[in-house]
């Protein structure tokens, strides 16, 4: 008789700890999936679409000219925050903000901000951004919500810029004079144009750039000239030439870009987009071709 109500205690008792056991896993799986939903749901916006994420310090897109030509090399650059990059041979480009922003950078960056598109004789066009804390807002202004430039933009060249150069050929000992020209073409309104170290309506210098090694080397017209000559361009062409000769210099053999020293006067550039370039970029030195161009440019070829 005891041990039959000591069984009967003993069995109810492992049904009430079995039970509880029970009630602990429910509860405990019960927390564990309400946690997963809440962290699912702390992973989305409660503010919408415009929500600052991780990869949002990235922005990328397209761009062209209008003239069907390659916009490799157009400059892409962000004011205020003083970043920029270039575009690919298809006109692609993405750009990246810096991950340590100084505190003056923050300051100006929780705005909307200029994203310019520049090649120095296609016109300056630029594209509006919203930057907060350091990143980039999608879906605000000319960006979509998942990074892109919209619309793509397409550049339209203002000048047209032709050289020649006379002989188009000589040997590496070649002690004689050549003659580079450069014409200038304005198809829409007038361009200003700027010849440091110009003097009498010449060019101020040449520069002469291998196409396979990138070396550069510099001829003026008037060695030590610190004048400055500004011209007026329309639709009727205009040309300015300079003779210079290559002896006290030795040119390896090769084909070299001849290019003429001039700067554009941009009414509309705004301060800084040139020096975020290089340093001294305007100034007569092989830092100057850092400044994007799109040239006809004349090929001067050394031959041994």
């Amino acid at each position: 008789m005891n041990h039959h109500i000591l069984a009967e205690k003993s069995a109810s008792l492992t049904q009430r700890v079995s039970g509880g056991r029970y009630a602990l896993k429910f509860a405990a799986g019960f927390w564990a999936v309400l946690a997963a939903i809440c962290l699912q749901s702390c992973e989305r916006s409660p503010f919408g679409a415009n929500e600052i994420k991780e990869s949002n310090r990235t922005i990328h897109g397209e761009i062209k000219l209008f003239d069907n030509t390659s916009p490799e090399g157009v400059y892409v650059w962000l004011e205020g925050i003083d970043v920029g990059t270039t575009a690919n041979a298809d006109g692609s480009f993405q750009l990246l903000l810096p991950a340590d922003l100084n505190p003056n950078d923050l300051a100006r960056s929780n705005s909307s901000l200029r994203l310019f598109f520049y090649m120095a004789n296609y016109e300056l066009l630029y594209k509006q951004v919203v930057i907060n804390n350091g990143e980039f807002v999608y879906n605000r202004a000319d960006v979509t919500k998942n990074g892109q430039l919209t619309p793509p933009l397409a550049l339209k060249r203002f000048l047209r810029i032709k050289t020649e150069i006379d002989p188009p050929s000589v040997r590496e000992n070649y002690a004689g004079i050549l003659k580079a020209t450069a014409t200038f073409e304005s198809p829409g309104d007038s361009t200003t144009l700027l010849f440091p170290k110009a003097i009498g309506g010449m060019l101020g210098a040449i520069l002469l750039r291998n196409t396979d090694t990138r070396q550069v080397f510099i001829y003026e017209a008037v060695p030590g000239q610190e004048s400055i000559e500004t011209m007026l361009v329309g639709q009727a062409p205009q040309s300015r030439s300079m003779t210079f000769g290559i002896a006290q210099q030795t040119l390896p053999a090769g084909k070299y870009e001849v290019i003429p020293y001039l700067l554009v006067a941009h009414e509309n550039l705004p301060a800084g987009l040139l020096n975020s370039l290089g340093r001294n970029v305007t100034a007569l030195t092989p830092n100057y071709l850092k400044i994007p161009f799109r040239r006809e440019n004349a090929i001067l070829e050394i031959v041994q």
